[in-house]
């Protein structure tokens, strides 16, 4: 995933933070300029100031949202909106497939949250990205229900 974002330390900045979907790696870039990291514990990002000292910047990990924020002088920096109430809740309904389907239900719902999460971490609040979160989940019973019937042909 890609986010653009100001800092009110940088107001004449953009920066970009970049994050793997498959590896969870982090980078960060201040005007498309890859931002270096420290190797000091925590391995912080440094980020270069006007009059040639670096302030650090590191990464706020959180379970529930796709892209880290920054920790910058103690403070707490969000990247990226959190996701409200609701928009998880949609993406615990695939997971339902978990309890009526095992494993090959809890791997499709698995798969299906986390691309719900992505939409509307991409998408932020708006009518699209309901609309677009609303097709993979029912796509995901509808894909459980056809590995169903495929599993049960094979068993018998």
């Amino acid at each position: 995933m890609k986010h653009k974002f100001k800092l009110s330390l940088f107001p004449e900045s953009t920066f970009t933070i970049t994050t793997s979907i498959w590896t969870g790696k982090m980078k960060l870039f201040k005007d498309d300029i890859k931002l270096e990291q420290s190797k000091d514990p925590g391995k912080p990002y440094l980020i270069p100031t006007e009059d040639g000292q670096y302030i650090k910047a590191f990464r706020n990990r959180s379970f529930a949202n796709l892209t880290p924020g920054l920790i910058i002088n103690d403070q707490v920096i969000q990247v990226v909106e959190k996701l409200k109430w609701y928009q998880y809740t949609m993406a615990i309904v695939p997971l339902l497939l978990c309890l009526i389907g095992g494993a090959i239900g809890g791997l499709i719902g698995g798969l299906c949250a986390y691309l719900v999460l992505y939409i509307f971490m991409k998408e932020q609040d708006n009518a699209i990205a309901y609309v677009k979160a609303i097709i993979p989940i029912a796509v995901s019973y509808v894909l459980y229900f056809f590995a169903a019937l495929e599993f049960m042909k094979l068993i018998q």
